[in-house]
């Protein structure tokens, strides 16, 4: 009795839970699918080929990075899995499954394997139950690169319900999967919106009107420094006694992620920008990554490591206007040029000061300001959702898996 108990998952559809509810069969994967190994295709390899070449990256990338073939060497059929047998130390790929959704498009690559599941198998569920499941990445000893082998995978054992149960569970996580593919698309729809946006808001190198405008303006953009338009790193106030501490990383794509309470004795010895609001903080150490965040908040105890500049803008220049200036490419290509270092590359205040940027007059500033803080907020909100949406399938795979 205790081992059938052990062998029911914890969430359940209705109608195979209760006191009567039949437990799940243990079952090694030779069982229930068969498996078969892929073929090389260096030689068939065509930018124009009609065929889809399924490998490590085409899997591990859930099928953004293609190569394609001229021949279908190894045809995948609908509802197969491909399962990735080989990756680097610490790889991302091994073991992470693709579900075929059609016939003669795929062609299956070497060191990738077919897995065929039985009429009694339903495919989503196998391909939800099989990705990047511990078993297969225990064989990771992160050193050497990892290969499975035919029978280590055809050994791997798990518990199964009934077909009708599976293809419920399938079903399910076949539904949720599609709506975080959605929201990954729309997210990153927006990301290039943003993109192109910045690139044709902001006149180009030698220019000095943009491409695209709000109506109603005309006038040249100014070319001004840095330094002529704000304060870097303004003196620093009395610090409190409790302030909330914000670390080189703790923003990610202008969205401050995590911060950490400290007590003033305690405090890392970096710990220098007290913020204020208005304030942006540029980060100067590693510049291409683009973390850069706008103060907003009525606090004033938050404080933000050196590895930021901090930018507090004159009058009549616009915080969020000057948050989107800092993430120009164009603008990140030039701090590149003046970062010292190889591993952390970096740039000084004194250095930033002197980087020349475009600036229209304040209302012009304003609304473009305005119109990118919207553009920002909703990546955020639809980041913020997308993470919701995998951390509750990480949840589900827990409780609805034995």
């Amino acid at each position: 009795m205790k081992e059938e108990k052990r062998n029911i998952p914890e969430v359940r559809f209705r109608e195979f839970a209760g006191d009567n509810a039949d437990a799940w069969e243990l079952h090694k994967l030779i069982e229930i699918a068969d498996y078969r190994n892929g073929k090389a295709h260096e030689k068939d390899i065509s930018e124009d080929g009609d065929y889809i070449v399924v490998n490590s990256k085409f899997v591990s990338t859930n099928g953004a990075v293609k190569k394609f073939s001229n021949e279908l060497i190894a045809p995948l059929k609908k509802g197969e899995l491909a399962f990735v047998l080989s990756d680097v130390p610490n790889g991302r790929a091994i073991a992470r499954t693709f579900l075929i959704d059609e016939d003669n498009k795929y062609s299956l690559n070497q060191r990738i394997a077919g897995i065929t599941p039985h009429s009694d198998t339903n495919s989503y569920f196998l391909h939800s139950l099989m990705n990047r499941h511990h078993y297969f990445l225990r064989f990771d000893d992160r050193v050497g690169q990892t290969n499975l082998s035919k029978k280590e995978v055809e050994n791997w054992t798990e518990l199964y319900p009934s077909v009708e149960e599976q293809q419920k569970i399938g079903i399910f996580f076949k539904q949720l999967d599609e709506l975080i593919t959605l929201h990954q698309r729309e997210l990153d729809n927006l990301k290039v919106l943003k993109k192109t946006l910045l690139s044709k808001m902001f006149p180009k190198n030698d220019e000095k009107y943009p491409e695209i405008r709000f109506s109603g303006f005309a006038d040249a953009w100014e070319l001004r420094k840095l330094k002529e338009i704000l304060e870097i790193n303004p003196k620093t106030e009395k610090v409190p006694d409790i302030f909330e501490y914000v670390d080189l990383g703790s923003v990610v794509g202008t969205d401050l992620i995590k911060h950490t309470k400290t007590l003033k004795e305690s405090a890392p010895s970096r710990a220098q920008r007290l913020a204020k609001k208005g304030d942006v903080f540029y980060q100067t150490v590693r510049p291409y990554q683009k973390n850069n965040y706008l103060y907003e908040l009525q606090y004033n105890n938050y404080i933000f490591s050196t590895g930021y500049a901090q930018l507090r803008p004159y009058s009549g220049v616009d915080s969020n206007f000057l948050l989107n200036c800092v993430q120009e490419e164009k603008f990140v290509t030039t701090v590149l040029n003046f970062c010292t270092g190889t591993s952390y590359p970096a740039i000084n205040s004194k250095d930033l000061g002197r980087i020349m940027i475009k600036i229209p007059k304040g209302i012009e500033q304003q609304k473009i300001g305005t119109l990118f803080k919207r553009l920002d907020s909703l990546i955020t909100l639809h980041q913020r959702e997308l993470d919701d949406l995998k951390v509750l399938k990480k949840t589900l795979l827990s409780k609805m898996f034995v």
